[in-house]
């Protein structure tokens, strides 16, 4: 075994270990709180709600990924990208995320002949437009909060995702030229148009939305009904971030469930208890709606099979 691999075997065993023991820990929180919970008379369609939510939210996000990946010389079509989207991205829970993009550049390569360099430069700006749909519902907070003046948020803000464009095609420009090896290959970031990178991010702020309105549905199922829905999405995108900056632990395992709990009791007054049963529920939510995409995936795989012969 390489150092490299050693290295990257010691930081997944980390990943694992803590975040596994951040999950365990909400998981045995929310069971305890369970039986001292009122839930909602319909708390049983409020739950159904929430996973339909996240399935919409998942749609975006393979949705915004499509507009990306048709935005240069290739071309795949919607149900091709329906049908690998989520298993190709599947291997980010296990051993971790850098290895979804990892997984998904290999399964671009074998059926349609994309070049690593293409597809590594369609996950970096995958990755960006993902962080900038997130910061900006991060900042309407904020300026929410803080400085609430509404032609702020409705001038400036839109101006952001052109202005990150504008800096990014010329710091890519910039390394291109500089002929960058890394790990012996050459590095080249490929640009995106304008066009479609605003298109992207729109379809993950619609993503981040549906993903907050999911975690109202699971509150709301608990009985919680004094928190907005700005407050909701807020904590939602922020335990985001927490676990994806926490690269080592596959998809943020354990460390965006603390977070949420950590916010929606510390920061907006819910109890512990529910906001231990929300992370959970939530987590839970957005996997059975990755399942669904999933299954969808193979159904419609299947069929076109079943046309074709």
């Amino acid at each position: 075994m390489s150092k490299k691999e050693k290295i990257r075997k010691f930081l997944y065993i980390i990943g694992i270990v803590s975040g596994g023991g951040l999950l365990i820990y909400q998981l045995i929180s929310a069971i305890k709180a369970i039986p001292q919970t009122d839930f909602s008379q319909n708390a049983h369609y409020l739950i159904i709600s929430s996973i339909f939510l996240s399935t919409f939210a998942i749609g975006m996000q393979i949705a915004g990924w499509y507009v990306i990946i048709n935005s240069g010389v290739f071309t795949i079509n919607f149900s091709s990208v329906v049908k690998g989207y989520s298993i190709s991205f599947l291997p980010r829970y296990l051993p971790g995320t850098i290895f979804g993009y990892i997984s998904r550049g290999e399964w671009l390569f074998q059926k349609y002949s994309i070049p690593f360099s293409m597809s590594n430069s369609i996950s970096i700006w995958e990755i960006i437009a993902t962080l900038t749909a997130n910061v900006l519902i991060i900042f309407v907070y904020l300026i929410n909060n803080f400085i609430p003046t509404y032609w702020i948020t409705i001038i400036v803000l839109p101006l952001i995702p052109l202005l990150i464009h504008k800096l990014l095609v010329l710091l890519f420009s910039l390394l291109n030229r500089m002929e960058i090896n890394i790990f012996g290959k050459l590095l080249r970031i490929n640009s995106v148009p304008q066009k479609q990178w605003i298109l992207c991010v729109l379809f993950f702020i619609f993503h981040w939305v549906f993903l907050g309105f999911a975690l109202f549905q699971i509150l709301a199922s608990l009985g919680v009904d004094k928190i907005s829905f700005l407050n909701v999405l807020f904590s939602g995108n922020l335990s985001w971030l927490s676990g994806f900056f926490v690269f080592f632990a596959p998809a943020g395992l354990g460390y965006r469930e603390a977070t949420l709990s950590y916010l929606l009791n510390d920061t907006f007054g819910v109890s512990a208890g529910i906001a231990s049963i929300a992370s959970s529920f939530f987590r839970l939510s957005t996997i059975t709606a990755e399942l669904l995409w999933i299954l969808f995936g193979l159904l419609l795989e299947r069929s076109l099979k079943g046309r074709l012969s």
